[in-house]
């Protein structure tokens, strides 16, 4: 085959996958267990159970087997100090991109398929499925496969460029994330079938075009992350794309869900501001926080490197103004909001309500809380990263993430004067809600620049 010729990553990874053993003991193995529910269970439910059981089996099969040895298929390579290798080869990224993706889980691909023709000939069998909905159904499990598939390399592509020679990665981090994944793809498909007679919704909905995207999304991000690998040079443009693109199409979705798109600007702005602060902090696990690199970004920023910013910059630091330009934007769609309120034009009803116990002067200091509240977060995280803690940085930040945001404010909801401390919090006033975050950032700054100083001082 052509294809086969010109990707010899695809050719090794078919040729490592398969053997005339594994080829007839999979489909053997899938008979024997459909034949024993078949004795085992009742007559009257046993094409439902066989359905259910096929379905499942395929679901696992690929997002939750074949996720982890997409996942492997990079780690495994690092580990084994090959990895340098692939980046010396003439191969592409989109030629890496399909030889892992397609080839190191082409049993995973042709053990799922199977699954899902068992599948296929059981629903037709029982006959109570509309066609669409079937295509959907087949088209969705694929379509979530391919997403988490390339999820998992993503997160191995981050974790290998923060590592060094000395790391060794294991799986069990993103085992536990695919138990996670996998098993909620199953319990809600299982769900769909019994409520709707139909897998996760019935034909091609909202929720399949969602799925859709992002997994464009996810296989466009591992090129990207391959072409960094194969020291290609990659424009932030793209990624930005991906926030800007992502916010407007999950905007409509949540309009056309909550069947209100009325607030659809408003849910926008604000799918876009908790993206940026998702990733923001994601980001900022995964990748690198070396304090050199750290002052290095500053000292390009000050000095306005556009080029460096734009291609070798780290992803979250591209991401995190976009903090301040979402909630910025949110405030001040607050702010047009009182506006146009004195025309009594009805633009952003949600906004309207929220308007009835917040001031102008209450969004304001919300607004500056919670940017102060990540920007105190990202210099502990650096902080943290200079200590006696660095080996266990991400391990001490996600404990304290928890420690600040949720149990203290939990042990301490029934004193007001001290939340303000902890969360963006404006039952004290609009005044304490923003200068106590104030007074974080400033002493933290204090204690980042000491830190930086006593490391590169002269």
């Amino acid at each position: 085959m052509k294809i086969l010729n010109k990707n010899p990553e695809l050719q090794r990874n078919l040729w490592s996958e398969f053997s005339m053993q594994r080829l007839i003991l999979m489909p053997s193995i899938a008979i024997i267990i459909l034949v024993l529910i078949t004795i085992g269970a009742n007559a009257y439910d046993v094409i439902d159970i066989l359905i259910m059981v096929s379905y499942a089996s395929a679901t696992v099969l690929l997002m939750f087997w074949g996720g982890k040895v997409a996942y492997d298929s990079i780690i495994s390579e690092y580990n084994e100090r090959t990895w340098d290798w692939q980046r010396m080869n003439a191969l592409s990224s989109k030629q890496l991109l399909v030889g892992k993706l397609f080839g190191a889980t082409a049993f995973n691909w042709y053990s799922g398929f199977i699954c899902l023709a068992f599948w296929l000939f059981f629903t037709f069998f029982k006959g109570e499925m509309l066609l669409e909905d079937i295509v959907a159904s087949f088209l969705t499990i694929v379509i979530l496969a391919i997403q988490l598939m390339c999820g998992t390399m993503i997160v191995a592509l981050l974790q290998i460029r923060k590592g060094s020679a000395r790391n060794r990665f294991k799986s069990g981090s993103i085992v536990f994330l695919l138990v996670l994944f996998g098993f909620g793809y199953i319990s809600q498909a299982i769900a769909g079938i019994q409520t709707q007679n139909a897998y996760f919704d019935k034909g091609f909905s909202l929720q399949f075009f969602q799925n859709a995207f992002f997994t464009i999304w996810a296989v466009i991000g591992v090129n990207q992350a391959l072409r960094h690998e194969l020291n290609y040079k990659n424009s932030s443009k793209l990624w930005y794309l991906f926030l800007f693109s992502s916010a407007v199409f999950r905007g409509f979705v949540m309009a056309e869900q909550l069947d209100d798109r009325r607030n659809l600007f408003f849910f926008m702005l604000f799918i876009f501001t908790m993206q940026a602060i998702f990733f923001s902090y994601l980001l900022l696990l995964f990748e690198s926080k070396e304090p050199l690199k750290f002052k290095m970004l500053i000292q390009k920023i000050k000095a306005k490197d556009w080029n460096y910013l734009n291609y070798k910059a780290p992803l979250w630091s591209l991401t995190f103004p976009l903090i301040f330009i979402g909630i910025i934007s949110t405030w001040l769609a607050f702010d047009l909001s009182y506006f146009i309120s004195k025309y009594d034009l009805d633009t952003m009803p949600l906004i309207d309500d929220l308007k009835g116990s917040l001031t102008k002067l209450d969004t304001l200091a919300i607004s500056g809380a919670v940017i102060l509240f990540v920007l105190r977060d990202f210099l502990l995280m650096f902080l943290i990263s200079m200590t006696s803690f660095k080996k266990r940085t991400n391990g001490a930040f996600v404990f304290y993430l928890f420690l600040l945001y949720f149990l203290i404010p939990l042990l301490i909801r029934d004193t007001d004067g001290l939340l303000p401390l902890f969360i963006p919090y404006i039952g004290q006033g609009a005044f304490m809600c923003f200068l106590f975050p104030l007074i974080e950032v400033i002493i933290v700054v204090f204690l980042v620049r000491y830190q930086l100083n006593l490391r590169f001082k002269r």
